[in-house]
């Protein structure tokens, strides 16, 4: 369950909460560890434990924790996420904006690691670094059903227990639904 600050997580009747920043950066911090590894058993075991944690935190992170866990104020993340720099989810029927967790981790796995290096301005060197998206395009706004979906720079074996995780029909439901988008791009480029 997410709110405003805290993750409820828990297992086996023990619940646990911890605040959404601190997930976060515990979050970067097992994705480079996942990186660093060379074992492959380590490295499933790992990203094992990443995907509970990301299915707690859930596809999008209220903006606070986010500009928190970056340590950047409120303000400056409202003008990245404007920008198009970080792309950010609609709830279903709602109209508030929330940074996507998947990017977000993304990006703050390369801010530690320009902090470690000693470097100024860490966020915004990663966010160039990263260059998702031209700036100035406007916010990057996705839908919370696709922030859901996995992403191609995931590795394939982490795809593959993820195609196994679900049903035949929910893996047909979903090449439906990238189909139609794919299609609507196409379509979009033609008018262009």
């Amino acid at each position: 369950m997410v709110n405003n600050s805290n993750i409820g997580y828990g297992s086996s009747g023990m619940a646990v909460t911890l605040r959404t920043e601190e997930v976060l950066a515990d979050l970067a911090a097992l994705r480079r560890a996942v990186r660093a590894t060379r074992e492959r058993a380590q490295q499933e075991r790992l990203s094992r434990v990443e995907r509970h944690l990301r299915q707690a935190l859930g596809p999008s992170v209220p903006k606070l924790a986010a500009a928190r866990a970056l340590g950047v104020s409120l303000t400056a993340l409202d003008r990245w996420i404007g920008r198009g720099l970080v792309p950010v989810v609609r709830a279903s029927g709602g109209s508030r904006l929330r940074p996507e967790s998947g990017p977000l981790l993304e990006l703050l796995e390369e801010v530690e690691r320009l902090r470690e290096q000693g470097r100024a301005r860490p966020v915004a060197a990663a966010l160039r670094r990263l260059g998702r998206r031209p700036a100035g395009q406007g916010p990057w706004i996705l839908s919370a059903e696709l922030a859901v979906l996995p992403r191609p720079n995931m590795p394939t074996w982490e795809l593959r227990a993820a195609a196994e995780s679900t049903t035949a029909l929910e893996r047909l439901e979903t090449v439906a639904e990238l189909s139609e988008v794919l299609t609507s791009l196409c379509g979009l480029r033609g008018a262009a």
